[in-house]
């Protein structure tokens, strides 16, 4: 049959069939669609909510994630992976490092400031920070115009973090990251799609994050597996200050992610 034929004959076979099912109208089928669609959404809801639950209730936390990023060079989509570890100690304590094709870099935040550190070079930046993680976070993305890959897993609020922009989300089924079976969830923004799996246990951490920047030439893509969760992870205060290896340079650093003390004058 062709396929014209069949769209238009669909609706009338669609009335057909509730006029021979007795007690059943199209307003029914309607009202248990939209059910089924608000029992979707609630059902994502919870899902991100005991996520975040679980990982704000975590005094200290690590993680590893294996990541692909896209860049597009002269309308050339080419790949590259980094692997990312990062120790979290709640309210203010963060370390971690990058090491890959594109980048070679540790960074520390001891509650005071925040130091990053390029491997490559031997050379650091450190400025003043803010007295909190989610504030730093905040400061990275608004003065220096950089976005923490997988930084709303290190907020405080993972759920306020992840979903203020969200205008689509739909539930796409119960599928494994290496051998994990997760939720697996989409959801559409303005600029960008992405989806997350989160593990279908006692601890529902996320396992898998791909993003789509659907509005930047050539539409790239970020992913990431997340693995290695360690909730019983050493954090003394020495893991996250800075030491400067031998011979490494500091670089001058314009801007400072706190205001300026008042002089009093």
């Amino acid at each position: 049959m062709n396929l014209s034929i069949k769209v238009l004959l669909f609706p009338l076979l669609f009335a057909v069939f509730i006029s021979l099912v007795p007690g059943i109208t199209a307003q029914d089928i309607a009202q248990d669609i939209d059910d089924q669609r608000q029992n979707e959404l609630a059902r994502i809801d919870q899902i991100l909510r005991e996520m975040s639950d679980f990982l704000s209730s975590a005094p200290s936390f690590g993680f590893t994630a294996h990541e692909i990023i896209d860049e597009v060079e002269e309308g050339r989509r080419i790949q590259y992976s980094n692997t990312r570890s990062v120790v979290v100690r709640r309210p203010n304590r963060l370390a971690g490092e990058v090491s890959g094709d594109l980048v070679n870099r540790s960074f520390w935040f001891d509650g005071r400031s925040f130091t990053l550190l390029d491997r490559e070079y031997n050379t650091y930046l450190q400025t003043p920070a803010p007295d909190t993680i989610d504030n730093l976070l905040d400061a990275i993305e608004e003065q220096l115009e950089v976005v923490v890959p997988l930084g709303e897993m290190l907020s405080q609020n993972v759920y306020q973090a992840l979903t203020p922009l969200i205008q689509e989300a739909t539930y796409l089924g119960l599928h494994q990251v290496r051998g994990i079976e997760c939720h697996h969830l989409g959801f559409g923004q303005e600029d960008l799609d992405w989806q997350l799996w989160v593990e279908a246990s006692s601890t529902p951490v996320p396992r898998k994050m791909v993003i789509v920047y659907k509005q930047e030439p050539g539409i790239p893509q970020y992913a990431a597996v997340i693995s290695e969760w360690d909730f019983t992870i050493e954090t003394p205060d020495e893991l996250f200050q800075f030491s400067p290896p031998e011979g490494a340079r500091k670089l001058d650093l314009t801007v400072r992610m706190t205001p300026e003390e008042s002089s009093g004058q």
